[in-house]
């Protein structure tokens, strides 16, 4: 059987079952409430405190010894945050990296994984209501009808589980009501752009309550052509979630959450910023008449006639049972299902010459089950339990290359062969993976006394890989064709794999399965001092995993497809969280240092026929020192003042390898990729009273220092520092039953870029979105 159709059909068809079920209609979008209350690390001792439950048990996040950034959902709707990619405005020490598809890269503290793959595993797990979402793919879902988000800093393997070497993001969403309420907001904003959203949840019975919650964007295109005129850049996103509460008895209660997403919105285009060929005389020559995009964010040049868009969709299915065994003790069973499918097409080159365009699609599944048992014996607080975790995906990455003469696409092209041996029009890079495992944890927290606690944990994980991958021909002849040349064949046929063995023979699919095991022990131990009970000190000692990975690349020999190890992170980080000022004052400082072993990533590796390949790796040494500090600062009343800083200082410890034009690289000394030293942000807002209505004002900063791309640090590949600011306005009732606001993003437009890379002869850019404002009215009932 070919490894395109190896599709596992039942658990597919459950997934478009599940899709049907949650993807409803009516009401869109979301960038809601902008006149809420800002909330995150605020004061135990006020009426804002913010309940986390970084330890899966429900605490004050002052009394939880880790650093941790909590927002409500309405400081989130405030800010504008509707995406994954938003909370790094909000969070010190957190870059979102997008892929030209979409999918993001997360790193935290200067740890993450640059891998867009749809099987890769992120550094930084993303959670729902604790259950997770472990691949890139599956976040990039809207943000909406939210009680809270939070940022869990450094190692979460013990409670978290594996993969969770940079932190955490847990989203908890709003409940269902014991009365009836509904709510609803509507924005309109540049671009011509349409958001909404709307909840209804109350009782359905004396047991059963519910909530249904839908959201959904429309947009005109943002992006305009500067050598013709066209637009691109329309979004068309829709969002629904139903959550179902049952308490049959006084000791067990059951949550089913049922949600999911649709995303048929334009691929951002890049911006071109060189011509890049390998070969210079390989190029098409009307590469180096191309004009340089202007430092514009709008601006942009692609294929006329050409839909770069996806169609992507993603559902989760969450079952929850929480039985009180005790009134101490609570069994909980947390199943969870998730499934998304891509199909995405993006220009990789950003001109208008049809160089290249790639398509990727697939899936990926995963199912996880965890049985736990938490709750207090005596003077201790304590968690057992175990879980298990079963991840499939199926990746094809279509390269198509237009039929230009290219120095890429030219095997073997070299200064010293500029012939090279051919020119493939078309390749194909198909990846199988799956993932399976197995734990068992436990964690303890004991109050020594009632200001000294000590606490401990521990996580065993049995992980079990298998990958089957190959570049392939796409079945008209070219690719299997040159190899053939190359090799004297016939080695391969049209359509086949055509990777190479180390003897020189070309598999055919299926290509033969690849199998590795592994298997780690994540743990902790910390101690938590109260001298009053507005201020923690704490220090925590911590280590966790991210499991080996196979990469699905473009692949002409079996070897770049080894697996890279697991990584392995030991955290050693002190903090302070003090509510001072009769809660009027909020600070909070952590200072880490991180013990980095076996770093995965993405570099090069060279071949004496193709040249340049990619290939993952494993750093075997490095680190990153840094601190978080944030406060807030209420002087008087209906004025809150807040800021933050992050610094994270991250270095390679004795590495070679390439840059991204094929040199070889010393890259001990380098700091990680997309990992900025400083990152800060703040945000003032000042509520008052307009006769019998309540006006606010406010603005808010975010700040990302310089970083690059690559390891190498090379200069074309340097990301800027940039500071954006957006500011708000609005009048309200004083119970918040309604609220008209007018709004602005990156109201100076400043112009900056997230990501840049070598694509295929040239370098490109994605630009952070320009200056927006618009006006948004919501409602409570």
């Amino acid at each position: 059987m070919a490894i395109d159709n190896l599709i596992p059909v039942g658990r597919l068809a459950f997934g478009r079952m599940l899709l049907g079920a949650v993807s409803l209609t009516g009401l869109a979008g979301a960038n809601a409430a902008w006149a809420q209350d800002t909330a995150a690390s605020t004061p135990s001792a006020s009426a804002n405190e913010i309940i986390v439950t970084a330890n899966k048990r429900e605490q004050d996040i002052n009394d939880v010894g880790l650093s941790i950034t909590a927002l409500s959902g309405a400081a989130l709707t405030d800010k504008g945050i509707t995406s994954s990619q938003d909370l790094a405005k909000v969070v010190p020490a957190f870059t979102v990296a997008s892929s030209a598809d979409g999918t993001p890269v997360y790193t935290l503290r200067g740890v993450g994984f640059n891998s867009s793959n749809l099987g890769a595993q992120p550094t930084v797990s993303v959670y729902v209501d604790e259950a997770p979402l472990p691949y890139g793919p599956m976040t990039q879902g809207p943000i909406y009808d939210l009680q809270r988000v939070e940022v869990l800093k450094g190692p979460q393997g013990t409670l978290f589980g594996q993969n969770s070497t940079g932190g955490a993001i847990n989203y908890v969403a709003n409940k269902p009501t014991d009365v009836f309420e509904a709510g609803g907001n509507a924005s309109f904003g540049r671009f011509n752009t349409f958001q909404a959203d709307a909840y209804v949840s109350g009782p359905l019975s004396d047991t059963l309550k519910g909530r249904i919650a839908v959201t959904g964007t429309r947009s005109g295109g943002w992006q305009e052509n500067y050598t013709r005129d066209d637009s691109i850049g329309r979004q068309k996103k829709f969002a629904g979630r139903l959550l179902l509460d049952w308490e049959p008895s006084d000791r067990l209660r059951v949550n089913l959450d049922l949600n999911g997403w649709i995303d048929k919105s334009d691929n951002q285009i890049p911006q071109f910023v060189q011509a890049s060929p390998r070969v210079a005389t390989q190029a098409d020559p009307r590469l180096f008449l191309q004009p340089v995009a202007p430092r514009n964010a709008r601006a942009a040049d692609w294929d006329p006639n050409r839909p770069f868009d996806r169609n992507n969709r993603m559902g989760q299915a969450i079952l929850r049972l929480d039985y009180d065994v005790t009134d101490q003790l609570t069994l909980t069973s947390l199943t969870n299902y998730a499934y998304v499918h891509i199909d995405s097409l993006f220009d990789n080159d950003g001109t208008a010459l049809p160089l290249s365009y790639v398509n990727t699609s697939g899936h990926v599944e995963t199912f996880n089950q965890e049985l736990r048992l938490a709750g207090r014996i005596g003077a201790a607080n304590i968690t057992v339990g175990a879980s298990f975790a079963d991840d499939n995906s199926y990746e094809s990455s279509l390269q198509d290359f237009g039929g230009i003469l290219s120095s890429t696409t030219n095997v073997g092209a070299t200064p010293e062969n500029p012939e090279g041996v051919g020119d493939i029009l078309m390749n194909e890079n198909r990846g199988r993976q799956t993932n399976r495992a197995y734990a068992v944890f436990g964690n303890v927290e004991y109050e020594l006394t009632p200001q000294l606690t000590v606490l401990g944990g521990v996580r065993y994980t049995d992980l079990r890989h298998t990958n089957q991958a190959c570049s392939a021909d796409t079945g008209a002849g070219d690719f299997s064709g040159v190899i053939n040349a190359l090799f004297g064949g016939p080695i391969t046929q049209p359509g086949g794999c055509i990777t190479l063995a180390f003897d020189g023979a070309a598999f055919t699919a299926p290509f033969p399965v690849q199998k590795f095991k592994e298997d780690n022990v994540s743990w902790r131990v910390g101690v938590n001092f109260k001298p009053n009970p507005d201020t923690l000190l704490y220090a925590l000692v911590s280590r966790g995993y991210k499991a080996g990975n196979y990469p699905v690349i473009n692949a002409t020999a079996r070897s770049q497809f080894e697996p890279v190890r697991q990584e392995k992170l030991t955290s050693y980080e002190a903090g302070v969280k003090a509510g001072l000022a009769d809660g009027r004052v909020q600070l909070n400082l952590a200072g880490y240092y991180y013990d980095y072993r076996d770093k995965q990533l993405l570099t090069n590796t060279t071949d004496p026929v193709f040249g340049l390949l990619p290939v993952l790796a494993n750093v075997p040494r490095s680190r990153v020192i840094g601190f978080d500090f944030d406060a807030t600062v209420k002087p008087v009343d209906g004025l809150t003042l807040r800021g933050s800083v992050g610094y994270a200082d991250s270095k390679i410890k004795d590495f070679a390898g390439y840059d991204a034009f094929n040199t070889p690289v010393d890259l001990s000394g380098k700091s990680f990729n997309f990992s900025p030293k400083w990152t800060a942000n703040a945000d003032v807002e000042y509520r008052f009273p307009v006769g019998s209505m309540e006006a606010f004002v406010g603005g808010d900063m975010s700040y990302n220092g310089a970083t690059y791309a690559d390891l190498a640090q090379t200069s074309s590949l340097r990301i800027d520092p940039y500071t954006i600011y957006g500011v708000r306005a609005g009048v309200g009732a004083p119970d918040r039953s309604w609220t008209a606001t007018v709004w602005g993003k990156n109201v100076s437009n400043k112009y900056y870029w997230y990501n840049v890379q070598v694509g295929y002869d040239t370098i490109w850019r994605l630009t952070g979105m320009p200056a927006t404002y618009g006006a948004t009215l919501s409602f409570r009932m």
